[in-house]
């Protein structure tokens, strides 16, 4: 990542063209992989001899999961078209501040599952309580972790661009609200997703994205000519409920989705508390910040949505379960 940091640096120092950037990018594929195989060949034995049931499986599974990708980041992107289509270049800036905040917030979800979805995949037939207690307790911390996220976003929206982007883009402060709360999707999504790939579930991933899209693009036709940037969010977010809907409503994911909407229940409950708290008391801007968040935390605990097994619960998770 350095690597390509200081190759990009240098792109632009002498203001190379930008396809040299994705030139740039592709020669340091290669020395990644290289790297790789230098660390490897030492450490484990590697076969060069193709196995042709196994090629065939692996290029099938890949091309539906990569037809998956393809649709996720077409749907990521489609509203941005549509609003520049129909309401032009300033909406899609005001809009660009929403989705450049939340889409940094991703990081958090993929680092948790680069680490989990390991796990998942080694102990779904051999260990299946440790499978369940992964699971769950990804959904747990990560619905705990988002949702006071998506609060804090909506009682600070305006402090909060202003500091960041300057006072011109306050009318981006609605839209990162609304997707902010969609960020619970994102996060949950990370491990169901995970859990349907383990499940080799990609056909059915493929089916529900097709879905999903489909309704992104109706709702952003519908909402962005009169709502500009705040219609672009909520056609996401209403994407996103469709999307969920239909995984719990499908026979083979609704026991996981049960799992997740059970896990977000209490985080979500003492988000909607600490609102109407705030709301009630009357504080706004910095001041509601500084207390939905100790107010959050208390709830949580009043409700057992954190408790002081929950870190044993995680060291044990690293702990390998004794095989039958």
């Amino acid at each position: 990542s350095l690597f390509f940091l200081l190759l990009t640096t240098g792109c632009v120092y002498w203001s190379l063209p930008v396809h040299d950037i994705f030139y740039a990018g592709l020669f340091n594929a290669g020395l990644t992989l290289a790297l790789l195989m230098i660390v490897a060949m030492p450490r484990i034995r590697l076969s060069f001899v193709p196995e042709r049931a196994l090629i065939v499986t692996l290029l099938r599974d890949a091309g539906e999961v990569g037809l998956f990708v393809l649709l996720f980041m077409f749907a990521m992107r489609i509203d941005q078209l549509l609003l520049f289509n129909l309401r032009g270049a300033a909406e899609v800036g005001r809009y660009a501040v929403a989705v450049r905040v939340t889409e940094a917030l991703s990081i958090l979800p993929e680092a948790v599952m680069l680490t989990v979805f390991p796990v998942l995949a080694a102990t779904h037939h051999s260990q299946p309580r440790r499978f369940q207690r992964t699971y769950h307790l990804s959904f747990k911390f990560l619905s705990a972790i988002i949702l006071p996220g998506a609060l804090l976003f909506t009682v600070l929206r305006e402090p909060f661009v202003r500091l960041v982007f300057g006072a011109e883009y306050l009318e981006s402060a609605v839209p990162l609200a609304v997707l902010a709360w969609g960020m619970f999707f994102a996060y949950t999504g990370a491990v169901y997703l995970n859990l349907f790939i383990v499940r080799r579930l990609q056909r059915l991933m493929l089916v529900v994205s097709a879905v999903t899209v489909t309704v992104n693009i109706a709702v952003n036709l519908w909402l962005i000519p009169q709502y500009g940037a705040t219609g672009a969010a909520l056609a996401t977010v209403a994407s996103n409920v469709v999307g969920y809907a239909v995984w719990a409503l499908h026979p083979v994911t609704a026991p996981f989705m049960k799992e997740c909407t059970r896990t977000a229940a209490r985080p979500l409950a003492s988000v909607m508390v600490a609102w109407l708290i705030v709301a009630l008391v009357g504080v706004r801007g910095a001041a509601a910040g500084a207390v939905v968040l100790p107010v959050y935390v208390a709830l949580m605990w009043l409700f057992g949505g954190i408790t002081r097994t929950d870190v044993d619960l995680v060291r044990r998770l690293l702990v390998p379960e004794p095989t039958a």
